[in-house]
């Protein structure tokens, strides 16, 4: 914290692991939310030791909409905001987070990577075009409504105005037309404009394809149709285990409500922005499969969360593997000693037994 505030800028990562990475590579003022949705007591308690926060958060979907949220959560609470924005080719970029730069480039590329930063504002034009076509009137319109929960918090009347006139310009919009639209959102009058740009974003996920069960969606459906399950399941499982898009979805949206005090599967779908999942979930709890009768659910969460636990020590083990060849063929200045082989086979001898018990063997 007595970093924080000397420097009064706060790096924010999705998990540990990213933590740790950045600290080694020099960045002191990282923290992390370790398995929650970033939130409102959050922010407001590094309002108190910083100026500015750096968003650093995974690029994949959920990653994305992870960090639409933290903005607004960031500028409703006070807090400036930014993005770290990894560069091209062998300055880290198309890499999933800073454990994935520090692994492949090392520290000096990944410190240099989160000095590489915009606006939120800038992200968010961006984010804008990425999402529709703004070459037509109705992908400028949609694009722009990408901003308004943005220009909802913003403190500033000034700055707000300018951040309209500003997205206007860069969609290529008449500014009034886009004060207009902004005063129709606020009033509740851009219905169906809103309507038509909701209906389109769950078209295009129900687009994407048949949502497919695995472990981690089995095991989210299941605390999402028992959410008294939340409490616990959140203790014990990281929301960076979790990889599958929708499964990570849904933990965001448990996440969210329970950080709002909100109860029931009701809550939770309202914060679940694709038609699909939703109806996934609903199917789920109406089937019966892990609510009815005969049903144990406290027992299938420990045993979804086992095989969860299980995979990631898995990667582990595999992992581990990559490096005992690589000393044993004695590839590079880095490949390590006798000693660091020793200890690599003690860690895979333990995660062996340990995978063993969890799957029951």
């Amino acid at each position: 914290m007595p970093e924080i505030r000397r420097s009064g800028t706060v790096y924010l990562a999705e998990g540990y692991m990213d933590v740790i990475s950045m600290h080694r590579a020099g960045v002191a003022t990282a923290v992390a939310p370790c398995g929650t949705a970033f939130t409102d007591e959050q922010a407001k308690l590094l309002r108190g030791w910083a100026d500015t926060a750096v968003l650093v958060f995974d690029s994949d979907e959920a990653g994305l909409k992870a960090a639409d949220r933290g903005i607004v959560t960031c500028r409703r609470n006070g807090l400036a905001c930014r993005l770290a924005v990894p560069g091209s080719g062998s300055d880290g970029s198309g890499l999933k987070d800073p454990a994935d730069i520090l692994q492949k480039f090392g520290t000096e590329v990944l410190k240099n990577a989160m000095g590489n930063t915009i606006m939120d504002f800038e992200y968010l034009i961006a984010r804008g075009k990425t999402l529709h076509d703004t070459s037509t009137p109705h992908g400028k319109a949609a694009a722009l409504s990408v901003l308004y929960p943005y220009l909802d918090v913003l403190g500033s009347l000034t700055e707000r105005d300018g951040c309209l006139e500003a997205a206007a310009d860069a969609f290529r919009v008449d500014r009034e037309s886009a004060r207009e639209d902004y005063r129709r959102h606020g009033s509740g009058g851009a219905g169906r404009t809103a309507g038509r740009e909701k209906a389109a974003g769950e078209d295009a996920a129900d687009r994407a394809g048949p949502i497919r069960m695995n472990d981690e969606l089995f095991l989210l459906t299941l605390v999402s149709v028992n959410t008294g399950l939340y409490p616990s399941f959140r203790s014990s499982v990281g929301m960076r285990e979790i990889e599958d898009p929708n499964a990570k979805e849904l933990f965001v949206a448990l996440e969210e409500c329970f950080a709002n005090g909100e109860e029931g599967t009701d809550a939770l779908l309202a914060r679940v922005s694709g038609r699909g999942l939703r109806e996934f979930v609903v199917e789920r709890g109406v089937s019966g499969e892990f609510s009815g009768d005969g049903c144990d659910p406290v027992r299938m969460m420990e045993d979804g969360t086992n095989r969860i636990r299980a995979k990631r020590l898995r990667r582990r083990v595999s992992r581990i593997a990559g490096e005992l060849r690589l000393i044993e063929r004695g590839d590079g200045a880095d490949s390590g000693t006798d000693d660091d082989f020793e200890d690599l086979i003690a860690e895979k001898m333990r995660l062996d037994a340990e995978i063993r018990k969890l799957e029951g063997n």
